[in-house]
């Protein structure tokens, strides 16, 4: 069911920050290719770094400290020690930016303290990115929230309490759009001062998707369970500029956007749609695969919609007319495009495959859950929990063979 994978993904996300207390990698200092709670690639910006290469640098953290390592020797620069488990980190400004307790700022060449914020974040900590000279950090106890500092000294410039859980969201142009679950709502935040601009209410117990914007319209996927096992879905268009529905297709749920179409899938079924944006016309549909099509780790590169289904099977599909291009017989929790590679992860493994006909060019296993996976300096990094411990790994990308591990 749809909405079982949904929740999976929500836990394993959490599983890994808890686990690891640190937080997604990168292919650059922008791109991140998380299932939930991701910013896109519009932001330019990370929410989530399990660990972070950037320059020659690659920076973690473990349950006792923060760390820099020489990105392609594995060999430790410096490390600060953390009072409490240091959960998530992202690098920006020239300063490295994680919570243990507090929000804190080290300097990222030396590990020297530049700050430590005023404003305590009293629960778990689910994101963390830097955008136009603000830290935003998301925490989650209760409800979750937002809180907004000034990058350069921590100062809390404002929070904004969002009431629920956030599945997923979307900061573009200025504004934050965020998701939540499982009272489902979408909300429009304005980030220069925190105020709310508008909000959707469902109602009910539900899901909402991660927010895609294209232009004026912002699309999302709605899911709700009427407490009976039965489960409906549906992909509504609002206008992004004061919350009205544009329009909604119902029994779908999306999986990506590009060159102005909303990809979906058909619940229940193998069927792929791609709807117009701007009024939710069908342009074309097509069976794909042997299986139901699954909403974990959909990404759209050059062309290409890539997917999994409930058979294991990772689908390239054309966003021109929604051929099936290519599929490989293995399911994926995640996957992400680097330098016309595929790669999928399921499970503790990792596999390759040529982004143009989904051959296998390599697998390689780690120990523990896999949480986050990185292409940069001609290296793959993978960071697992082993035992509750991040344990980082530096694959070389042309074999998948162990280059060091830390």
């Amino acid at each position: 069911m749809k909405q079982r994978v949904f929740l999976l993904s929500v836990t394993t996300t959490i599983v890994c920050a808890v686990a690891l207390s640190t937080a997604l990698l990168t292919n650059s200092l922008g791109h991140s290719h998380a299932i939930v709670r991701t910013v896109t690639a519009q932001a330019a910006t990370s929410p989530r770094s399990y660990g972070v290469v950037v320059g020659s640098t690659y920076y973690g953290s473990t349950n006792q400290d923060v760390y820099a390592l020489n990105a392609q020797t594995g060999a430790l620069l410096w490390k600060h020690p953390t009072s409490t488990l240091a959960f998530l980190l992202t690098v920006a400004l020239g300063n490295v930016y994680f919570v243990a307790g507090d929000a804190y700022a080290l300097n990222a060449t030396t590990g020297a303290v530049v700050w430590k914020s005023q404003a305590t974040i009293n629960s778990v900590p689910v994101a963390l990115f830097v955008n136009n000279g603000v830290l935003y950090v998301e925490a989650q106890a209760e409800a979750s929230f937002f809180s907004a500092l000034n990058a350069s000294n921590g100062k809390l410039l404002w929070a904004y309490v969002i009431g629920s859980y956030s599945s997923s969201f979307a900061l573009v142009q200025g504004v934050l759009y965020i998701a939540t679950y499982p009272f489902p709502a979408l909300c429009a935040v304005q980030v220069s001062n925190g105020s709310q601009i508008w909000c959707h209410d469902y109602f009910g117990y539900g899901g909402v998707s991660t927010p895609i914007v294209t232009g004026s319209i912002v699309t999302v996927g709605y899911y709700s369970d009427d407490g009976s096992g039965n489960y409906s879905y549906e992909i509504d268009a609002f206008n992004s500029s004061n919350g009205s529905l544009v329009w909604q297709s119902q029994n779908v749920y999306q999986l990506g956007a590009s060159q102005g179409m909303i990809y979906a899938a058909v619940a229940g079924s193998n069927v792929v749609e791609a709807l117009n944006v701007l009024n939710g016309a069908l342009i074309w549909k097509n069976s794909i695969g042997t299986g139901n099509v699954t909403q974990t780790g959909d990404i759209v590169r050059n062309g290409v919609l890539y997917t999994s289904n409930s058979n294991n099977e990772v689908d390239a599909i054309s966003t021109a007319n929604g051929a099936l291009l290519w599929h490989y017989n293995v399911g994926a929790q995640r996957l992400i495009i680097a330098n016309g590679v595929v790669y999928a992860n399921i499970g503790s493994a990792l596999y390759a495959l040529h982004a143009s006909n989904g051959s296998l060019i390599w697998k390689s296993s780690t120990s523990g859950i896999l949480c986050a996976v990185s292409v940069k300096l001609g290296m793959v990094y993978l960071v697992a929990s082993v035992t509750n411990n991040p344990v980082v790994y530096a694959l070389s990308i042309q074999t998948g063979h162990l280059l060091w591990t830390y």
